[in-house]
């Protein structure tokens, strides 16, 4: 950002480039603000609660933090470079299909990065469960959801529904997650 004055539409446009970004921001924000959103919020909106000058040094931080990290981490695998690739994949695909049909993009965005979600959370922090479980869905002809199901006891979307519920995100994102037979409540 080379201008002193830093843009709503530039920090959006940083973010949908690198998506996990997002999600690392809003937990940010969300503690840097040290409550839970008094009433149910939409995620970019949220964002900027504090200054566009401090979300941009906030992401300006983690980034340095994250590109550390993933020099010495040994989750840095093959496993998770696969998977951030496919979420990649889907969250490009959002972003076209937001465009092509005229649709908020933000909101199909934030829905696909909460779908993507525990998919790289546990490809990241666990990623033999993860090859294990991708394993299983390959030679079984079933979801890596299915698998995950299998594997952990529960469905990976728990974690995406307990966030969004501890992070108070409007409706309209819970209604866009699966549910399963195997998802059960934290509370």
């Amino acid at each position: 950002f080379a201008s002193k004055r830093i843009k709503k539409a530039e920090i959006k446009k940083q973010l949908k480039a690198t998506p996990w970004l997002f999600t690392f921001l809003l937990h940010r924000v969300v503690q840097y603000l040290d409550e839970v959103p008094p009433s149910e919020i939409e995620p970019f909106e949220y964002l900027f609660q504090v200054s566009p000058e401090d979300v941009h040094a906030t992401l300006d931080g983690m980034l340095r933090e994250v590109h550390h990290d993933d020099e010495e981490s040994p989750q840095a695998t093959s496993a998770y470079a696969q998977r951030s690739h496919e979420s990649k994949l889907a969250l490009e695909t959002s972003l076209l299909l937001a465009k092509e049909y005229r649709l908020d993009e933000e909101y199909l965005f934030t829905a696909c990065v909460l779908r993507q979600l525990p998919f790289d959370f546990i490809a990241y922090h666990y990623p033999s469960i993860y090859k294990e479980a991708a394993l299983f869905a390959s030679e079984n002809n079933c979801s890596r959801e299915e698998a995950l199901t299998r594997e952990l006891g529960f469905s990976p979307f728990l974690l995406t529904h307990h966030i969004v519920d501890q992070w108070n995100i409007t409706r309209r994102y819970r209604e866009a997650l699966p549910r399963s037979p195997m998802h059960y409540s934290l509370a």
